[in-house]
């Protein structure tokens, strides 16, 4: 997964989450939950098969922790939080966003649908927290692709950086990312 160039004052966001002690805890079990589960194995075949990074085998850390039966306070489901109007998109069955398997194939669904609307990563992480059309009309409306140009939702600006900063954690832990 390309990190695209952010403004330094992202950077240091991210470099805060990357080095906060709670943060890197938080990364590190939820990753060794996934491992004792058997997910992370499949999770990251089914990606790298897809021809999807293999890094986004990690989100449901900052997603559920990988916990199957995640339930947010927007009604998002599963280990990829999956909500109500995206699983009619994918095609996908209200209680089968609980299903790991099947909720992980819809999830590679999904990132193909985005990587085809949105230029860089940031933006697809956006679109994946708070939804394509938010994201597309940020963009029209400030007629740019960057990410720090854009109007969002601090849980969305958390949400990125904290997916950066997992990576960061993963590659100063030297966890494979195959």
């Amino acid at each position: 997964m390309v990190l695209c160039s952010f403004e330094s004052k992202t950077m240091q966001r991210i470099f805060h989450y990357s080095h906060s002690g709670f943060f890197v805890s938080h990364v590190l079990h939820c990753i060794e939950y996934a491992e004792k589960q058997n997910y992370l194995s499949h999770i990251k075949k089914t990606f790298f098969y897809s021809g999807l990074p293999t890094a986004l085998a990690f989100l449901p850390v900052i997603e559920s922790c990988y916990d199957v039966s995640a339930v947010s306070h927007r009604g998002a489901v599963g280990m990829w939080q999956i909500n109500n109007i995206t699983a009619v998109h994918l095609n996908i069955g209200m209680q089968e966003r609980y299903d790991w398997r099947k909720s992980t194939a819809a999830a590679v669904k999904y990132f193909h649908f985005l990587q085809e609307r949105f230029p860089n990563w940031p933006l697809i992480l956006a679109a994946y927290n708070i939804g394509p059309t938010y994201i597309r009309s940020e963009m029209e409306y400030h007629d740019s692709v960057l990410f720090e140009d854009l109007r969002l939702p601090p849980e969305t600006r958390k949400y990125v950086y904290q997916y950066y900063a997992m990576l960061n954690i993963i590659n100063r832990k030297k966890i494979s990312f195959y």
